[in-house]
């Protein structure tokens, strides 16, 4: 299970130069959706912004740009016990203007390759998603990937799930054998080393016309993407020893929301004083409200702008009469 040893409180970095940044989609970027880039280059594509859609994230040719740093490689190599200034500092030096909250937690990693045992996109998400459109096929997230906490998902007051995923941005197939030996003798030996990545918490919701939705499909994804540690994840995978992993989890870009990243704490039995989970509400989980609408000419369908947890989403509706501002969104439509 994931447990979590530290909770800090949120940090700004102010990096003039990033190297990494979680964001929408931008002129230079060639991938669909928001995105996490590596100087400026689309790294992974995330979860499209419909409210609807499926949690994502999708290796790009851009992760091959990012190069840990050398710096802080001994201090980590002997593992972290809390939130040490220097380590959260240096590695917030490395990511985009915004907040971010640190997190110390030990947790279990299982290596999946996509299409393959324990997949949670041709598994979880496909079992989930599948009722919705029998010819929905699943994501290929492009690289090999950990399911933390066990593959266990988390239960979320309210309705829902939580999933824990840990993204390398190198593929684990190319990992240097004679460094990941080295870690995994010296796992072997008690050591535990520190991995160290950004993360998002993300939501995903089907749309179900009839019945009325479900809370219990939403779909929550705690995503960390490594930015230090790729020999040490697959070291500890290999011979089942618990990961050690210091998390900076984004609070202001990228797919997050932040009402609920803030109170991520409170569902793993933080600390006392971290802030507690907020109660959902039917906007937050499915039942959006439309706030406005265009559409295109000819026959493409109607594009209508929808409040869904707390964000604006694009939202695609084929038939049916265009709501009016303010009013529930429709059954036709796909929220």
């Amino acid at each position: 299970m994931t447990v979590i040893l530290r909770a800090g409180r949120p940090l700004k970095s102010t990096a003039s130069e990033p190297v990494v940044a979680l964001g929408r989609r931008n002129s230079s970027s060639t991938a669909a959706g928001p995105h996490v880039t590596v100087h400026g280059w689309p790294a992974f594509e995330q979860t499209y912004f419909c409210g609807t859609c499926p949690l994502l994230f999708q290796r790009r040719s851009g992760a091959d740009g990012y190069m840990p740093p050398d710096r802080l490689r001994d201090q980590l190599a002997a593992g972290l016990d809390d939130l040490e200034p220097d380590i959260v500092r240096a590695f917030l030096s490395l990511l985009a203007p915004g907040s971010y909250l640190p997190i110390l937690l030990e947790t279990a990693a299982e290596l999946v390759t996509p299409g393959g045992e324990g997949d949670y996109y041709t598994h979880e998400q496909l079992q989930t998603w599948n009722t919705e459109d029998k010819d929905y096929l699943p994501a290929d997230p492009g690289t090999g990937y950990y399911r933390l906490n066990g593959r266990s998902a988390t239960a979320v007051p309210g309705g829902g799930l939580l999933f824990e995923f840990l993204v390398p941005l190198f593929p684990p197939d190319r990992n240097n054998r004679a460094t990941f030996i080295r870690y995994q003798r010296a796992m072997h030996g008690g050591s535990r080393p520190t991995a160290v990545a950004v993360s998002v918490l993300d939501a995903a919701y089907p749309y179900y016309p009839d019945p009325p939705p479900s809370l219990d499909a939403s779909h929550w994804g705690w995503t960390h993407f490594l930015l230090d540690g790729h020999h040490k994840t697959e070291a500890a995978a290999r011979i089942g020893q618990p990961l050690r992993l210091l998390s900076l989890l984004c609070l202001d870009g990228g797919n997050t929301y932040p009402r609920y990243a803030r109170a991520l704490p409170a569902l793993f039995g933080a600390a006392p004083g971290t802030p507690a989970w907020p109660p959902l509400d039917p906007q937050d989980v499915g039942l959006g409200v439309f706030t406005g609408q265009d559409g295109f000419q000819g026959d493409e369908p109607g594009v209508v702008t929808c409040e869904l947890f707390g964000r604006v989403h694009t939202v695609w509706s084929q038939t049916g009469p265009k709501p009016r501002r303010g009013t529930s969104c429709p059954e036709t439509s796909s929220v």
